[in-house]
């Protein structure tokens, strides 16, 4: 599979990450991927209404500088280690 190059978002990842949560709600989000996913799968992106294949297009570009914020963040965060783990890790050790 041939990968689009990706410059690097030069937004600040936070705004980033805001304008995603902003834009997309979670079930309109896990919806859209699906659907992307379901597309690439089946091969029938063609057989969409062009306003439905904009949406999906704009969806993907949101995805891009979400990807592109999160290693960013990550960069900033923690750069030795996952920030994930640093804020996962603490919430696993502590009892209800």
């Amino acid at each position: 599979m041939s990968q689009k190059p990706i410059a690097p978002v030069t937004k600040d990842p936070v705004q980033v990450l805001g304008q995603f949560y902003k834009a997309y709600s979670e079930d309109e989000a896990q919806r859209s991927l699906w659907h992307l996913f379901m597309l690439a799968v089946n091969g029938s992106l063609r057989e969409l209404q062009p306003q439905h294949t904009n949406k999906l297009i704009a969806f993907h570009e949101s995805l891009e500088e979400v990807v592109s914020a999160i290693y960013q963040l990550q960069d900033k965060l923690a750069p030795s280690s996952c920030a994930v783990s640093a804020i996962v890790q603490p919430s696993l050790n502590s009892k209800p």
